[in-house]
């Protein structure tokens, strides 16, 4: 059995941004603080020699803090009551055989996200005495039930291997929805290995999309008869294997997405829609170098090609164009990892990642906003992070982990909520500790 329970800190932090009228001490700006915290119980049980039984709960709550604090400049200052609490639990059996070319697997999950999103409050700038209740907001509940199952085979001495799989899901509001997969993996030989895959989800729209209120004029509205967004997707992938130490890998994917959501302009305000159909495709060449079991590295480069078709033609379809604004041309990540055994019992891990992320056009509303397109400037970050391991025994763990993000404070921005770009978040440190059962 394997238990983690996780403190995240940086989850804790709070992330302050001016705004309005700089300068002025009671135009303090906006504080974000959330927090939120999570666990997971996984067990493995051996029903007979041939069918294991995998078991998996996960569980989060979290929220806004006190001091969530909203500038909405002349307009006063806005305070956020919002929490939510989620789960997930699933059950998957596995029946497998050496004498056989073939293995299945049947699973069974079941899913909840609790969201309440409250009543914000409008306070005044200077006592911060409450001054209007905002909205009615109900707290909500989105469950989902899905059963699946999986088949694999191997043929030609394992050098062929071939899945196929389908889900249905039966959703709270969305009912029922089939999807399936497939795929073939074929080793050519010791060294290069080809893969087909082929999958299509669905995905409901986020409490936000469904039930959102604004919070003064501008603000976001949800649309509770929203449809489903679909996905379909291939994936042509190669791997080859060189010189002991090297692994290179290139993958090309198509991608479908139909009936996306977001908030468009709508009056004097951001509703939800159904409004556009995504095509993409995404080129990703990685290299690996493991020099030894303690020591590896990677270099990788991503190529994006996305369009949007939008469900009906005017002027704001003429103004962002179908290029999609959320995908920069190319994205460049470096990384090492270095584990240091320290005695038979403690180890220590470190990791450096560095990324390149080209500049990207602005999104769908910024664009109406500045009437026209722009360019979001071109950026470099770098992550590092830290893991201590005690091994209590052979089954028992305890990780102590210190991660930090965009160490370089790189400024950037980040496409949100309404097609907005916002301030990418700025430099930070989160810990991590973790138990294993």
């Amino acid at each position: 059995m394997r238990l983690r329970v996780r403190f995240r800190g940086g989850d804790l932090s709070r992330y302050s941004q001016l705004a309005f009228k700089r300068g002025d001490p009671s135009y303090s700006g906006t504080t974000i603080h959330l927090q939120q915290y999570d666990g997971q119980v996984r067990a493995k049980l051996r029903l007979h020699e041939d069918i294991v039984l995998a078991l998996r709960v996960n569980g989060a709550f979290g929220g806004t803090a006190a001091d969530d604090l909203i500038d909405m400049g002349d307009s006063g200052l806005i305070r956020r009551k919002w929490s939510f609490s989620s789960g997930m639990a699933d059950a998957v059996a596995t029946w497998s055989n050496a004498d056989m070319p073939v293995s299945a697997a049947l699973g069974i999950e079941y899913s909840y996200d609790s969201e309440d999103i409250g009543r914000p409050r409008r306070l005044d700038r200077t006592t911060h005495a409450v001054t209007q209740q905002l909205g009615d907001f109900q707290p909500l509940e989105l469950r989902n039930f899905a059963l699946y199952a999986q088949v694999r085979a191997h043929f030609l001495e394992k050098a062929l291997k071939l899945i196929t799989g389908v889900r249905w899901d039966q959703h709270s509001i969305y009912n029922t929805q089939l999807n399936a997969r497939a795929g073939a993996v074929y080793r050519i030989n010791s060294m290069l290995t080809t893969k087909l895959l082929y999958g299509s989800s669905f995905k409901a729209p986020s409490p936000f999309l469904l039930y959102a209120q604004p919070l003064q004029v501008g603000g976001i509205i949800g649309n509770i008869n929203l449809d489903p967004q679909r996905a379909d997707s291939i994936e042509l992938a190669a791997s080859f294997f060189f010189l002991q130490y090297f692994d290179f890998s290139t993958n090309v994917s198509l991608t479908r997405i139909s009936n996306k959501a977001e908030f468009q302009p709508t009056g004097i305000n951001q509703a939800a829609q159904n409004v556009a159909e995504i095509n993409s495709m995404s080129i990703e060449s990685k290299l690996n170098v493991v020099y030894n079991k303690n020591l590896r590295g990677f270099v990788s480069l991503e190529r994006q090609f996305a369009e949007r078709s939008f469900a009906a033609f005017g002027y704001l379809s003429q103004l962002v164009g179908s290029k999609l604004a959320a995908y920069p041309d190319l994205v460049a990540r470096t990384g090492v990892t270095y584990l240091r055994p320290i005695t038979n019992d403690f180890d220590l891990q470190g990791s450096v990642l560095a990324k390149y992320v080209s500049a990207r056009r602005s999104s769908t509303s910024n664009s109406l906003l500045a009437m026209g397109r722009y360019k979001v400037g071109e950026y470099v970050a770098l992550d590092a992070t830290m893991m201590a391991t005690y091994h209590m025994s052979t089954d028992i763990r305890i990780h102590i982990q210190l991660i930090g993000r965009n160490l370089f404070d790189s400024y950037t921005q980040e496409p949100g909520f309404a097609g907005y770009d916002y301030p990418a978040r700025p430099r930070e440190l989160l810990l991590n500790v973790g138990l294993e059962l």
